[in-house]
C-alpha cells in the first residue's frame, strides 16, 4: 500500500514538473514575442502568435474559481449590506441586472435633479496602499509596478481575491464581472474584423503589452521570489491577470487631492488611482459630470443627472470620450456618441525638396515637431479640426506661398485657389483610401462562429467612424465645388 502511495505521488511530482517546464517556455516565447515591435505588415501574425501562446498557457492552468458560489441576487444584496454597513449612503438606490448592460444602479425612490443619491467613504476604495497590501513591498520596489499606477492597482486587486473570505472587499469582489468585453478578450478573428480603424492597432498593442506584463510577473512570483509570495505564486495565472487589467481599466478613477472632482485623469500625480465600490456599478449616459470628492469628509458624492422615477436606471457621465476610447478601455459602444473622433496622421515627406520651409512655416504657425501629426475628424458638423486645412495648405503650398504664409500668419486665410484645390482634393482622396482600409466582410461576416456581442460593437465603432469619413468627403466636395468661385 505504500510502495503505491509513494508511486501516486511520484507521478504527481513529476507531472507537475512537466507542467511547470511546459510553463516556463510558454511563458518564455511569450515574452520575448511581446517585447518585439512588430511591423505594421507583422501586425496580423503577430496577434495570432500571442493569442495562440496563450491560449496554450490557459490549457494548462487551472481555471479560476468563480469569486462566489452564491446566487447573483444574493451577492448583491450582501454587497448592498456591506456597503451600508461600511458608510455608504445609497438609501433611495439599488443594484439590478438591466438587458444589455449587465449589472445597474436602480432608483428605488423619486431622485430629484442634481439631488445626491450616492456618497462612498474613501475607507471603501480599493487603491494600490503599499502599506496595507500583503504584497506592499513589490508594488512599492518593482520597477514596473512602482511606475505604473494601474499595474499595481491590478497586483493588489489579485491579492486580495487571493485572501477569499478574508478580505475585507470580499463582497465587493463577488459582484465584479468574471470576464469582459475589451478587446483582451477578443480573438484574432474578431480583432481582425477592426482593421482600418486606429482601434485595430491599440487593441493588438494592448493585448500583446499584457501578456508581456504576465510572463514577467509569472516569472517573478513562480520562479524569482516564490518564497517571498507563495500565495501570488500559487494562484497567479493568465486568465485572472487579464481580469485584474480589465477590472482596473474598466472601473479606475483617480481621486484628485488637490481639487475637488473624481474622474479619469491621466496625470497620476494629480491623485490616487482607486476603484470606488457601488458608485462604479452607474452606467454610462452623455451628461454631466456630477461626482465630486470631498477632502474634509473623506467621501465620493455622486449626484442626479436627472429625475429618476423608482425602477428607473440611474446613470453617470464617464466623460466626454470618444468610442474608440470606451471601446479599447471600457468594453462598449456608446450609441450615437457626440464625441465621436476619427484619427487622421499626415506628415510631410522627406524627399520634399521645401521640407525644411514646411516644417519652418508649420512651427511659425503654432504647431509641434513631430514628424507625424495626428488630427482628430469629429462627427456632426464640426468635422474638421481647426487647424488640419493649415497643415494641407502648407503641405501643397509653392515656395512662394509659402513665403506668403510666413509674411501672414493668418492661417485662416486661403493663399492661392489651386493651394485651397489640391488640399480639399487630398483630404477627399486620403479620406477614400482610409474608407477602402476597413474590413470589406465585417457586415457580411457570420456572427455566430463569433462572440456576436463583440461584432455588434465592432460594427458600430466602424460604422460610426466611416460615417465621419464620408461626412467629411461631402466637406471636401462642396468646397472643392465653391473653390471654382474666384478668391
Amino acid at each position: 500500500m505504500g510502495r503505491k502511495r509513494n508511486d501516486a505521488a511520484s507521478r504527481r511530482k513529476a507531472s507537475a514538473e512537466a507542467k511547470y517546464d511546459q510553463l516556463t517556455d510558454l511563458n518564455d516565447k511569450i515574452f520575448q514575442l511581446s517585447t518585439q515591435i512588430p511591423s505594421a505588415k507583422d501586425l496580423e501574425s503577430s496577434c495570432c502568435s500571442i493569442w495562440e501562446l496563450t491560449e496554450q498557457v490557459r490549457s494548462l492552468q487551472t481555471p479560476a474559481d468563480p469569486t462566489g458560489t452564491r446566487s447573483r441576487e444574493s451577492r448583491l444584496r450582501a454587497f448592498m449590506r456591506w456597503s451600508t454597513e461600511n458608510g455608504a449612503k445609497c438609501d433611495k438606490v439599488d443594484l439590478a441586472l438591466f438587458e444589455g448592460l449587465g449589472v445597474g444602479v436602480q432608483a428605488t425612490q423619486r431622485i430629484e435633479p442634481h439631488e445626491e443619491f450616492m456618497s462612498i467613504p474613501r475607507s471603501m476604495m480599493l487603491t494600490a496602499d503599499t502599506e496595507l497590501s500583503s504584497i506592499g513591498e513589490l508594488l512599492r520596489t518593482d520597477p514596473i509596478a512602482s511606475q505604473m499606477p494601474n499595474i499595481a492597482l491590478s497586483l493588489h486587486l489579485l491579492s486580495e481575491r487571493f485572501k477569499g473570505s478574508g478580505s475585507y472587499w470580499k463582497p465587493y469582489l463577488d459582484v465584479l464581472p468574471e470576464t469582459y468585453d475589451t478587446p483582451l478578450y477578443f480573438p484574432p478573428n474578431e480583432i481582425a474584423l477592426l482593421k482600418g480603424s486606429p482601434t485595430y492597432e491599440q487593441s493588438i498593442h494592448m493585448q500583446r503589452n499584457v501578456a508581456r506584463q504576465y510572463a514577467y510577473f509569472w516569472s517573478l512570483f513562480i520562479n524569482k521570489r516564490r518564497g517571498q509570495y507563495p500565495v501570488m505564486a500559487k494562484n497567479f495565472t493568465y486568465d485572472l491577470y487579464r481580469w485584474a487589467v480589465s477590472t482596473v481599466m474598466t472601473r479606475q478613477n483617480y481621486i484628485r487631492i488637490s481639487g475637488s472632482s473624481v474622474q479619469a485623469v491621466e496625470d497620476d500625480s494629480m491623485g490616487h488611482l482607486t476603484l470606488i465600490p457601488l458608485w462604479d456599478m452607474c452606467n454610462h449616459r452623455q451628461g454631466e459630470m456630477l461626482t465630486d470628492y470631498d477632502e474634509a469628509e473623506n467621501k465620493c458624492h455622486c449626484y442626479a443627472d436627472g429625475a429618476y422615477e423608482p425602477g428607473n436606471q440611474v446613470y453617470i457621465c464617464y466623460g466626454f470620450r470618444p468610442n474608440s476610447d470606451f471601446f479599447v478601455h471600457s468594453g462598449f459602444v456608446y450609441p450615437e456618441n457626440p464625441n465621436n473622433v476619427v484619427q487622421l496622421k499626415l506628415g510631410l515627406a522627406k524627399s520634399d525638396s521645401l521640407v525644411a520651409l514646411r516644417k519652418k512655416t508649420l512651427t511659425e504657425l503654432g504647431f509641434g515637431s513631430e514628424d507625424i501629426q495626428v488630427f482628430h475628424l469629429k462627427s456632426g458638423d464640426e468635422v474638421l479640426p481647426d487647424n488640419l486645412l493649415t497643415f494641407l495648405r502648407v503641405f501643397h503650398a509653392s515656395e512662394a506661398a509659402l513665403e506668403e504664409m510666413m509674411a501672414s500668419k493668418d492661417p485662416s486665410k486661403a493663399i492661392r485657389k489651386d493651394n485651397e484645390q489640391k488640399s480639399w482634393s487630398y483630404l477627399k482622396v486620403r479620406c477614400e483610401l482610409l474608407l477602402r482600409s476597413y474590413c470589406s466582410t465585417l457586415n457580411d461576416c457570420n456572427s455566430q462562429q463569433l462572440n456576436a456581442q463583440h461584432v455588434t460593437m465592432i460594427k458600430q465603432l466602424v460604422n460610426e467612424e466611416k460615417s465621419i469619413f464620408y461626412h467629411m468627403i461631402k466637406l471636401c466636395d462642396d468646397q472643392l465645388s465653391a473653390s471654382e468661385e474666384p478668391l
